[in-house]
C-alpha cells in the first residue's frame, strides 16, 4: 500500500487477507450507509492519489500460499487494511477519493466471507477534531473486543506536520476519536501496527522516503520512539505494509516500491525479521501493473 498523502508510482493497489468465516451474508442497508462509488481513474486524479488506484484481494488458508480473487474490489480507493468483524465478515478499510466531495478520507467495505461481494459504506466519526478526515487506515483488533484504527492526519489545527491519530470502534462502523498516538518533529505517516506479546509496535514512513520510524507502546494509545532507518531485506529497503497473526506467528507483508512482489516477514520481537522463502504474490501483468 502507498500512503494517500505521498507520491506513488503505480495505479494499482493490492491488499492481501485471510478469511476464515463461513457466513455469506453481506451487511444490509440498515447496518451501514451505502456510499456512491466510482470506477476507473477519477477525473483529475493521478497515481499519487486514491482516485488513481484500485484494490484487489487474495486469500490464503495458511498465510503462505495466496490465491487472487478474480475481480477487483473497487476503484478510486487505496491504502487498504482488513480485519474480520464481530459478525465474522471481512471489513476492508481504505482511503477513498474525495469522500465528502472535496477531501479524501477513510471508509469501509463489508464483504461476504469469501471476499467476492462487497457493500461500500460510509463510517460514523465521533469526537474527531475539526478538519481531520483521516487517511491511511491501519486497523488492529483489540484483545478486549472491538478494533483500534490508526490514521494519518495533521498533528494539530493549522499544522503542516503530519502525525498518527487513533480511534476505537465496537461495531466497525462508528469510530470514536482517541487522540494522537505517535508524532515526531518531522512528518510521519501510513502506519502499520501489531502486537508481540504485551508490546505494541508501530512502523511509520518518514515523509516521501522509504525510511521508517519504529515506536512501541504498552497500551496501543501512545507510542514512544525506538529507532529510525530502513528495513532491509537482502540489502533492499522494504516498506512494511500489513500485519497479521497467522499460525501463531506475526507476519508483516512488505514490498519494495514500486513493487513486483509482496513478501511476508516473520518477527518474534517486532525488530528482527525472517523472510518467507517465497513471495506471497508476484504481480501478474495481465491484471496488475505493480504492487504499492
Amino acid at each position: 500500500r502507498t500512503p494517500a498523502t505521498t507520491p506513488a508510482t503505480t495505479p494499482a493497489t493490492t491488499t492481501t487477507a485471510t478469511t476464515t468465516a463461513t457466513t455469506t451474508t453481506v451487511a444490509s442497508t440498515t447496518e451501514c450507509a451505502v456510499r456512491t462509488t466510482g470506477s476507473g481513474k477519477a477525473a483529475g486524479a493521478n497515481e499519487s492519489m486514491p482516485g488513481g488506484n484500485r484494490v484487489r484481494a487474495a486469500t490464503s488458508s495458511d498465510g503462505i500460499t495466496w490465491t487472487r480473487l478474480s475481480d477487483a474490489i473497487l476503484d478510486q480507493i487505496g491504502t487498504p487494511s482488513l480485519v474480520i468483524g464481530p459478525k465474522g465478515l471481512p471489513l476492508l478499510y481504505t482511503t477513498a477519493h474525495k469522500v465528502n466531495g472535496q477531501q479524501d478520507g477513510f471508509v469501509v467495505s463489508i464483504g461476504t466471507a469469501d471476499g467476492r461481494t462487497w457493500r461500500h459504506c460510509q463510517v460514523n466519526k465521533k469526537g474527531f477534531p475539526a478538519g481531520l478526515m483521516g487517511v491511511d487506515p491501519d486497523v488492529v483488533t483489540l484483545a478486549s473486543g472491538g478494533d483500534r484504527m490508526y490514521l494519518t492526519g495533521s498533528a494539530g489545527s493549522g499544522s503542516n506536520r503530519i502525525a498518527i491519530h487513533y480511534a476505537d470502534s465496537t461495531d466497525g462502523l462508528t469510530w470514536t476519536y482517541g487522540g494522537l498516538a505517535f508524532e515526531q518533529s518531522e512528518s510521519i505517516l501510513d502506519s502499520v501496527t501489531f502486537r508481540v506479546g504485551s508490546t505494541w509496535h508501530m512502523y511509520v514512513l518518514i515523509g516521501t522516503s522509504t525510511e521508517m520510524v519504529h515506536g512501541t507502546s504498552s497500551d496501543g494509545r501512545t507510542f514512544t520512539f525506538i529507532s529510525k532507518g530502513p528495513v532491509l531485506l537482502n540489502g533492499q529497503s522494504v516498506v512494511l505494509s500489513q500485519a497479521a497473526v497467522i499460525g501463531g506467528q506475526v507476519r508483516v507483508f512488505s514490498f519494495v516500491p514500486p513493487g513486483s512482489w509482496i513478501r511476508a516477514l516473520i518477527t518474534a520481537d517486532g525488530t528482527n525479521w525472517t523472510p518467507e522463502a517465497q513471495p506471497a504474490l508476484v504481480f501478474d501483468s495481465s491484471i496488475e501493473y505493480k504492487f504499492i
